[in-house]
């Protein structure tokens, strides 16, 4: 089974998406100065598919506050935890943590069924959940920074808790800001094609750390952020 996982994102009230079964990688020439890690950045960190998003920084300037809104399912309940510590470990600029209720949060985690998210968190998703089995759907300021947004994760239609834990770990780190997918890296969480891949790949935690590093900003456009990270 083919994974098709559309990404949502919104700027006031536009809806901009992005599919990852369809992402291509970024044909743009880069210069043999960037690492691998560092051209894999710039093909993933800018923009969405569709809906015509400007192809510029988006990220998170404030502390993420996440509510799970059903903690029963032990496994992604742990995952959760896990990859919230990981990313702390990656990132020096802001931080990330659970609150207890979603008042509170800026970043909601569902993971249940597609009715419920749908009627609950994101009714606009209605007529195309029904083929993905995760997704996020996240708001940007004028500023190009993230303000709040909600994951999920199909419990119900999903097949094997590896693979329920890896649509956790990748809808959470997209909601990131890393909205694209790409087909190089085979093990990498921000693989276009179907995994169950449960740990990031040693390129995606230095995809990470680059779009947090105090020197990357919200709204810089490609050329911008390359001259920045040629000096990296």
């Amino acid at each position: 089974m083919l994974k098709k996982t559309f990404r949502y994102s919104a700027l006031l009230l536009i809806l901009l998406v992005s599919a990852c079964n369809s992402v291509k990688d970024d044909p743009t020439p880069i210069g043999n100065e960037l690492t691998e890690a560092q051209q894999y950045f710039l093909s993933i960190a800018f923009g969405t598919e569709f809906g015509g998003a400007s192809p510029v920084i988006r990220k998170w300037a404030t502390e993420v506050k996440i509510f799970m809104a059903d903690s029963s399912h032990q496994e992604l309940n742990q995952e959760l935890n896990l990859v919230i510590n990981e990313l702390n470990d990656l990132i020096e600029t802001i931080s990330i943590r659970r609150v207890n209720t979603r008042a509170e949060s800026n970043l909601v985690l569902y993971c249940g069924n597609a009715d419920t998210f749908v009627r609950d968190y994101e009714p606009a998703t209605q007529n195309v959940i029904k083929n993905n089995f995760g997704l996020f759907w996240v708001y940007w300021n004028n500023q190009q920074e993230l303000i709040r947004g909600n994951v999920f994760v199909d419990t119900q239609r999903t097949q094997g808790v590896s693979c329920l834990r890896h649509l956790l770990r990748e809808e959470l780190t997209q909601s990131l800001g890393i909205m694209q997918d790409s087909g190089q890296f085979t093990d990498s969480i921000f693989q276009q094609r179907w995994t169950c891949t449960t740990t990031y790949a040693a390129v995606d935690t230095m995809v990470i750390k680059l779009l947090y590093h105090p020197l990357v900003k919200p709204g810089m456009s490609k050329q911008q952020v390359t001259a920045i990270i040629k000096k990296l």
